[in-house]
């Protein structure tokens, strides 16, 4: 039963550090992330995909369309999001008139587009290294169903989430 808390340090590599103290860097997490949840730390809730325009809250029933792993980007410290029972991996779709708010979608994998690399904050949110969005349970609602997008970084509980096996 392993969880992951995300943490960045100031040499700016990606670690994971275990609760068993178990540290590694990013060259290891190709391997490290396959099929891991990708759980709200609010909630016991976690990120699903059962369509490629619908990326949403749902409880946890392990299912394959619950998995999602972190693959290398084109760059050092970016990460594609792979949705494992797919292939495809985690793209912004639409953004609102005012760039406050966007909705994700799954799409094939295309290294020369920065909307669908993630990378770490500080604050262990999940970044998109396009607009610089966080991933984001939407208004903080923690029901089946609530869409995950990406807003503006605010500090929420709703914008932190955690990687865990899925065997959990």
């Amino acid at each position: 039963m392993a969880s992951y808390k995300i943490k960045w340090y100031t040499n700016f590599y990606l670690v994971l550090a275990f609760y068993t103290n178990f540290v590694l860097t990013s060259g290891d997490c190709k391997d490290l992330y396959q099929q891991q949840l990708l759980r709200s730390t609010a909630s016991a809730m976690v990120v699903e995909s059962t369509n490629p325009s619908q990326v949403q809250l749902q409880v946890f029933l392990s299912t394959a369309q619950q998995l999602w792993s972190f693959q290398r980007g084109s760059r050092a410290g970016l990460f594609y999001i792979l949705h494992e029972s797919s292939g495809m991996v985690l793209d912004i779709n639409i953004c609102d008139s005012e760039g406050q708010s966007c909705t994700l979608k799954l799409t094939s994998l295309n290294p020369n587009n920065r909307q669908q690399q993630w990378f770490i904050n500080k604050d262990g949110t999940i970044a998109n290294s396009f607009n610089l969005m966080n991933l984001e349970v939407q208004g903080g609602i923690y029901a089946k169903g609530t869409p995950i997008v990406i807003s503006n970084p605010n500090g929420l509980l709703q914008q932190q989430f955690t990687l865990q096996d899925r065997s959990q």
